[in-house]
């Protein structure tokens, strides 16, 4: 028979009139096996029967393939062997047509088929190769939505007997991101470029140290990749988060659907600080209808700080960091970040304390401290300023922006550097931050809550905002003669006043500064650079002269004080 047909294969086909129904049917053919609209046991199907042969040949072999919502059936063979065969009891409703209809024609797109073979023979060389339909299974179960009929996916089912059970995660609402990624993107050719140079990086890892001196004593090699993989592992291995707590002292973790992984691992804390970010913020909405963007310019925020700093451009080969200091700020920032923990924590067999315990306690007193939450309030209220926000937004752009004129960038890049080798003299800082305090404090009140004397920062910026301010009347029209400054010219001298004078000249103000300095040194007649002596002398000068009531800047206060009485 199989001679004058041409053989099994060709007489499969033939005979169901489906092309890869054979002895190694293709995942088209299976495809066409069971979701062929056969009219059979009450099951809707193609009325017009445009193939009659397949329809007659899947109606006598084949009944309607069951979903894993049927219940198990036992069923004993003739060999005697009794197997759970699934039997739908809700008729066509819970059958694989009924519940998935045409759920796998999607995978012939794009020569899907052909193109995940190469990561499915990565789970099958590891002898895992349950493990990659496991994770199609564990996508199914997350990527349903609450949209989705309790028939279809019943998040309040058993889990264990009920295979409506789903999470209802809403895993589905990442697909316009993943649209954009696959269409508006090279990241899978970007990742194909570089896994060859990643493999190619080369590692030296510490295999033995000398307990002593905590020198290596024996290293081994590894690539690029390896070391990635193990940082993978340490993220989301139970087995390598063995002991880890959260803070509550939690070793397991609670999944989305209520139950818990056993161990907590260090990716499900970061999830867990995400999720409570969000739940901070749905309950601060809550509390607060009016302010309903909260967590919308929070979103934004966040999302233009990864565009600035993480940005790419170009494509290809070509593809570099659209910020250029990215690169540079890096490498120096690693190979910091690996001093402080060989400094700290010079044996590597053991764990870190340092970075476990001491890092961690000292960042939570920051965050917990007071100074952490007058900070998020005064950001909270700018937040709510749209005239501060957006004043001081031009102010940091004019600063940091490399096209700003008066190389604005590169003086306020000094300044910061220069601050930043001060703030490290810890010894003498401490008279500095007390002053700052005393300047930025709240203000002074008697026993009857009348002010007495304000803080330096507050009545500063109220002379300020007084002298700059805008007089608007009734009608929303400016009044100049009620501003004290109408043309603005004390922000045209100001502007002078730190303008360079010329093409590598100082400013204004750095010519006083140095008069100053010069003229209130300890010996004015040395030209040499300021000392320790001279700093405190001129210290001294500017304190005796803010202070001085006689001959300070107290007698002009006295003085504007009597002038303006009337």
């Amino acid at each position: 028979l199989t001679n004058l047909v041409g053989g099994v294969d060709a007489f499969l086909e033939a005979t169901s009139g489906i092309t890869g129904f054979n002895t190694h049917p293709t995942v088209n053919g299976i495809s066409r096996l069971v979701f062929f609209d056969a009219a059979h046991d009450g099951m809707p199907g193609d009325t017009t029967v445009r193939d009659p042969d397949t329809n007659k040949f899947i109606r006598d072999i084949l009944d309607p393939v069951p979903s894993m919502v049927c219940a198990p059936t036992p069923f004993t063979a003739a060999d005697g062997k009794t197997f759970n065969l699934r039997k739908c009891a809700n008729g066509f409703v819970d059958t694989l047509r009924g519940r998935d209809n045409d759920a796998l024609f999607p995978i012939e797109q794009n020569n899907f088929i052909a193109n995940v073979q190469p990561l499915a023979a990565a789970f099958a060389d590891h002898l895992q190769p349950l493990l990659f339909v496991e994770l199609f299974d564990t996508l199914h179960l997350h990527w349903g939505s609450s949209a989705q009929p309790k028939d279809v996916c019943d998040p309040a089912a058993n889990r264990k007997t009920d295979f409506r059970w789903c999470s209802q995660d809403g895993a589905v609402s990442y697909e316009p991101l993943f649209v954009d990624i696959f269409r508006k993107t090279d990241l899978f050719a970007t990742l194909h470029d570089t896994i060859p140079i990643v493999e190619g990086t080369v590692v030296t890892h510490c295999d033995k140290q000398d307990p002593a001196t905590h020198q290596c004593t024996q290293t081994s090699t590894r690539t690029g990749v390896q070391v990635l993989a193990d940082a993978v592992r340490l993220m989301v291995d139970p087995e390598r988060n063995k002991g880890l707590v959260d803070r509550r002292g939690n070793a397991f973790a609670v999944r989305n659907d209520g139950t818990q992984n056993p161990q907590v691992t260090r990716i499900y804390l970061f999830i867990d600080a995400l999720k409570a970010m969000d739940a901070s913020f749905d309950a601060w909405t809550s509390a607060n209808p009016t302010d309903v963007d909260r967590q919308k310019k929070w979103r934004s925020a966040r999302s233009q700080l990864v565009d600035t700093f993480f940005a790419a451009k170009g494509t290809g080969t070509t593809t570099t960091w659209a910020n250029p200091a990215i690169p540079k700020i890096l490498p120096p920032l690693i190979d910091a970040l690996h001093a402080q923990l060989l400094a700290h924590c010079p044996d590597r067999s053991a764990p870190c304390a340092w970075a476990k315990d001491d890092l961690a306690k000292s960042l939570g007193d920051v965050v917990s401290g007071p100074t952490a939450a007058a900070t998020i309030d005064l950001l909270d209220a700018i937040r709510k300023d749209d005239s501060a926000r957006t004043g001081i937004e031009s102010l940091l752009q004019y600063l940091l922006d490399g096209a700003s004129g008066d190389d604005a960038r590169a003086t306020t890049l000094v300044a910061i550097t220069d601050m930043l080798q001060v703030l490290s003299d810890d010894a003498n800082l401490a008279p500095l931050y007390r002053a700052i305090a005393s300047a930025t404090g709240g203000a002074l009140v008697d026993e009857k809550g009348n002010v007495v004397r304000r803080a330096l920062l507050d009545a500063a910026l109220e002379s300020l905002s007084r002298v700059f301010a805008r007089a608007i009347d009734a009608l929303g029209a400016e009044t100049c003669g009620s501003e004290v400054d109408p043309n603005k010219a004390i922000a045209l001298v100001l502007k002078h006043f730190v303008t360079p004078m010329g093409d590598k000249q100082p400013a204004p103000i750095e010519v006083l500064i140095d008069i100053v300095a010069d003229v209130n040194r300890a010996h004015p007649n040395v030209t040499t650079k300021l000392e320790a002596s001279d700093y405190g002398n001129i210290s001294n000068e500017i304190s005796q002269f803010c202070l001085d009531k006689a001959s300070g800047l107290e007698q002009v206060y006295e003085v504007i004080r009597e002038a303006t009485l009337k």
